[in-house]
């Protein structure tokens, strides 16, 4: 039995009720944000490189990096580095986008504070590109 009829979790800053579905569980979301530091959608010029800001990345566990391009990366250009001070790149992620015209996901697991991301063009210019950075 209990002597409870309604309990609310509201976040203190926003006023905000948590959800609680039908069969009354808590619904979680993690916390999820864009960073417009590490996206483009600029197309690159043959053997043209993006690089991103460095960001503060304390409170995300993961970076999902998407990329959708009509070319072909450079061996290994896309690089998604991270740092413990910003200034200092030791652990570095390589990866090739080698699907042109479809859209490939990498996702990175943030062992450190500070990201950024780095990509380079193959040997063909690019009319389409789309690098988007998602930190969970």
């Amino acid at each position: 039995m209990s002597y409870f009829t309604e309990i609310k979790l509201v976040d203190k800053l926003t006023g905000t009720a948590a959800t609680i579905t039908a069969a009354g569980e808590l619904m979680v979301k993690p916390a999820a944000a864009v960073s417009s530091d590490n996206s483009s959608q600029t197309p690159l010029a043959d053997n043209a490189a993006f690089t991103g800001d460095s960001i503060d990345t304390l409170g995300y566990t993961m970076a999902q990096i998407a990329v959708y391009a009509d070319q072909a990366s450079a061996a290994g250009g896309l690089v998604v580095e991270v740092s413990s001070d910003g200034t200092n790149w030791y652990t570095k992620h390589e990866f090739s986008y080698q699907n042109p015209g479809e859209e490939n996901d990498y996702p990175v697991t943030l062992t450190r504070r500070y990201l950024r991301v780095t990509y380079t063009n193959g040997a063909v210019a690019q009319t389409v590109f789309d690098l988007s950075t998602v930190l969970r």
